[in-house]
């Protein structure tokens, strides 16, 4: 059944589609495969870049409309996971009614990740994090002296090997936040795994994207 919401803002209903969301997305978790952030990409662009900025900061094309990349900043993303499966108008009577499936919800999730904007707190949050987990590895900060390079064993030998600065990983061809999001969760050798909650996580990973256009060339 749709519902429909006219004027009430983002805020509000937030917290009252949070649960629905957690168990829809349990749910579907054994039905779909993990979220393609191109696809949802695609998907956003035929539907919501008329009336939504779908990627970078915004103006949105229709004022009211909010910017992809601010949804983080007053609740997860995984809100929304129940309103589009339910074809839920949100926010403004303009926006028409849309049913997702299962799968076209991961898609639209993981592309929604990968554009959100790190504000200055939560970049502050995600340095000082990094100080604490990675910088005994990856040179965190341009302040940071170089870390000791790090073994990797291979079948009959050792080599040593400098892991690359959080600078030198942003700048990297394709290493957007659904990229790193991914990689930290399930990293190769010789990074270990690592354990985060998600709020820790994307501090990390917004830190990380915030380095992209930055000054030097550590």
């Amino acid at each position: 059944m749709t519902r429909m919401m006219g004027a009430t803002t983002w805020a509000a209903f937030a917290p009252i589609l949070a649960g629905l969301a957690l168990s829809a997305m349990a749910a579907q978790a054994d039905e779909t495969a993990p979220g393609d952030a191109a696809a949802g990409g695609a998907l956003a662009e035929r539907l919501c870049a008329r009336c939504h900025a779908i990627a970078g900061p915004g103006p949105s094309p229709l004022v009211e409309a909010p910017p992809f990349s601010g949804f983080e900043r007053q609740w997860p993303v995984y809100f929304l996971a129940e309103a589009m499966a339910e074809g839920l108008v949100i926010g403004h009577g303009p926006m028409p009614e849309f049913t997702f499936s299962p799968q076209q919800i991961e898609d639209m999730l993981a592309y929604l990740h990968s554009v959100q904007l790190a504000d200055s707190g939560a970049v502050a949050d995600g340095l000082a994090l990094a100080t604490e987990d990675c910088a005994a590895c990856h040179r965190v900060q341009e302040s940071q002296p170089q870390p000791p390079a790090v073994a990797i064993n291979e079948t009959t030998t050792q080599e040593m090997i400098a892991a690359p600065s959080f600078r030198e990983i942003a700048r990297r061809d394709g290493r957007d936040a659904a990229y790193l999001r991914s990689f930290i969760q399930e990293p190769h050798y010789p990074m270990p795994e690592q354990q985060f909650i998600p709020e820790e996580l994307n501090a990390i990973v917004g830190y990380i994207v915030s380095l992209k256009d930055s000054a030097g060339s550590w």
